[in-house]
């Protein structure tokens, strides 16, 4: 996760007026929504997938299959993992491996150098 700080930090930056509103709904919503955040920072998901495309090296992937639920129920968005490789893979997934990444994440790492790139 960012912490507010972090957030702070790229606010105070060169970045533009654009991105500057989009890190400030980040800390809004991760400060009120006690159910997905209540702390003082944010997830952020969608940089992950950049940073998965930049530095591959610091995720543990495997390729396997993945399905998302696109009913009206309850379930609609969950998603599910075919654990037993029956189906053939259709998405690379971060999984978690004890001698590489044993997260999955090199967390550390991924946000020292979004930072970098953001600030």
């Amino acid at each position: 996760t960012m912490s507010e700080t972090d957030f702070l930090h790229m606010q105070d930056s060169s970045l533009s007026q654009a991105i500057q509103e989009i890190i400030q709904e980040y800390v809004t919503y991760y400060k009120s929504d006690h159910i997905h955040g209540g702390f003082a920072g944010g997830v952020m998901y969608d940089t992950l997938v950049i940073a998965c495309l930049l530095w591959p090296e610091l995720f543990n992937t495997e390729l396997r299959h993945v399905v998302v639920e696109t009913g009206d129920g309850p379930a609609r968005g969950a998603t599910a993992v075919d654990l037993k490789r029956n189906s053939q893979p259709n998405c690379l997934l971060i999984t978690h491996n004890r001698e590489r990444v044993p997260s999955g994440i090199d967390a550390q790492t991924v946000k020292q150098r979004l930072l970098q790139l953001l600030t």
